[in-house]
């Protein structure tokens, strides 16, 4: 295991590896002394993809590589892009370079200004050399990593399958569907979609692939469809490049599946919802052995000679 105190854990396989990454960037709950936030705790946790990271903590048993991050996006969100940064949050803004995109606009820009009941997060603005700590020292940390791992599974396997791995309030998977944009005949029951995968709509994986992740979901009883209403944020965009067979997928998990929303705890489900999902990432290491296989045997091959 990997280990930056309050920062990330990277975990590998404890055997021969394949080149598949799972990551869970939104599931830590460590706030640094600088926060500096009045909102109450249990606003700030809302945020947090509470528990996404012990549903898969399994991923190294099936090959797999697992990251995962330890602090609270609420702090910094590595699902944004290092430059998504709220001008008007930041006192010495002419200097910091920011590039804002609707998430900004709503307050959950790279730095969050609101909870996700509208609660402002500080009472003033941060200074530069605040925002600027934030990113180097937990951001790019964990995209480093992200990007050295991927680099180094490519270079031996000429594939990766990331899947980054996040949940959904079930309120809010709701409200989506109400929105007449996403009309959908086939769904007659909101609460029936367990899982939404998103591949930027068809920039990041492929056909073949996201039909197989969602077979493997509905093996297990989980009712999964693409891109609606979550297609991927930064991590699935900037990572996902199916040119060169390094595919992305985003994962979002129902809440209302594995927990109590509103206090945050693990309901009754919780153990066979895990359960299932190590039956997926079974079936995804046998997809990606498949797929790598003769791409490792000439590897191997040549490392011999």
């Amino acid at each position: 295991m990997y280990h930056i105190a309050h920062v990330l854990n990277l975990v590998a396989p404890p055997k021969d590896n394949l080149p598949i990454i799972y990551d869970s960037p939104h599931s830590g709950t460590f706030l640094p002394k600088d926060f500096n936030s009045d909102v109450p705790l249990q606003d700030i946790r809302q945020s947090e993809d509470a528990f996404v990271d012990v549903l898969f903590q399994n991923a190294p048993t099936y090959q797999a590589f697992f990251l995962k991050a330890l602090f609270s996006r609420a702090y910094v969100d590595l699902n944004r892009a290092a430059n998504d940064i709220d001008p008007e949050l930041i006192a010495d803004r002419q200097i910091l370079p920011s590039r804002t995109s609707d998430k900004t606009y709503a307050g959950h820009g790279l730095i969050w200004k609101r909870t996700v009941s509208g609660k402002a997060l500080y009472q003033g603005k941060l200074s530069q050399s605040e925002v600027q700590n934030r990113i180097d020292n937990y951001w790019q940390p964990y995209h480093q990593m992200l990007q050295n791992l991927q680099q180094r599974l490519h270079r031996k396997f000429q594939y990766t399958l990331h899947l980054n791995c996040h949940s959904m309030p079930s309120r809010a998977l709701k409200n989506r569907f109400a929105d007449n944009r996403f009309a959908d005949n086939r769904l007659d029951d909101n609460q029936a979609v367990d899982i939404v995968l998103g591949d930027c709509h068809g920039k990041t994986s492929d056909e073949h692939l996201n039909q197989f992740l969602i077979q493997s979901f509905a093996t297990q009883g989980l009712k999964a469809r693409m891109n609606i209403p979550y297609s991927g944020a930064y991590i699935t965009q900037h990572y996902g490049k199916p040119q060169n067979q390094c595919y992305n997928v985003q994962i979002e998990i129902n809440r209302a599946l594995y927990m109590d929303e509103e206090n945050i705890t693990k309901n009754n489900n919780f153990t066979a919802l895990q359960h299932s999902l190590n039956h997926v990432m079974a079936a995804i290491a046998e997809y990606v052995t498949d797929k790598v296989k003769p791409n490792h045997d000439r590897y191997i091959a040549d490392a011999a000679e």
